[in-house]
């Protein structure tokens, strides 16, 4: 934990080092387990040491439409907007891979913003990055069709497009399963070397 809080948020402070590393735990996920569920109070928060997330929810009819992915290490799991509100997830949060998680209590870490100056510039920091992220992603959407979209996804998610559902990738970029196959599949000619991983629906 020492090191995942060392080189991923580049802390340096020995004492806030050992108040971390002594309140944190490590949770260990299996593919498909849930992380929290929208509508729970979000009593933790996690970062993401290794796999891949998946944050959904559901429309007014029922279906689900995947809002977000998490694939970088030391990724913040908030299903809230912030710490600052009233901490109830709005998003269903689950593992799309085994994947590891760092913890924290939400009550520790309102007590390390207060303690350490370091901690609110990197919670802000974090905040910060989360946004332009759901941004980027909501402005691709709106600005690319749909062949576009998937090379704006291969890039911003480097090798998720073969080991993830794509069901999920064609929700996220607002395009039907149909549209994304047969997009998916009028590719490059310089693409055509990696054949048939495509079919993951």
């Amino acid at each position: 934990m020492r090191e995942f809080y060392q080189s991923i948020f580049a802390l340096t402070n020995e004492k806030l080092l050992d108040d971390l590393c002594n309140k944190s735990e490590m949770r260990h996920l299996k593919k498909g387990e849930m992380i929290v569920s929208a509508g729970e109070m979000q009593e933790k928060l996690f970062f993401l040491n290794r796999g891949i997330l998946r944050g959904y929810y559901f429309d007014e009819d029922g279906k689900e439409i995947t809002d977000c992915f998490g694939i970088r290490r030391g990724t913040p799991v908030m299903p809230s907007d912030s710490l600052q509100d009233t901490l109830i997830a709005k998003i269903n949060i689950v593992a799309l891979t085994e994947a590891e998680l760092i913890g924290l209590p939400v009550a520790v870490i309102m007590e390390l913003l207060q303690q350490y100056p370091e901690v609110l510039k990197l919670y802000n920091k974090l905040l910060i990055m989360q946004t332009e992220e759901h941004w980027g992603a909501k402005q691709a959407i709106c600005r690319y069709k749909a062949a576009d979209l998937i090379q704006w996804f291969k890039k911003t998610y480097p090798g998720m497009i073969d080991v993830i559902p794509h069901t999920y990738i064609a929700s996220f970029l607002g395009i039907s399963p149909v549209h994304f196959s047969r997009e998916r599949n009028r590719r490059q000619p310089d693409e055509k070397g990696d054949c048939a991983e495509d079919h993951k629906d």
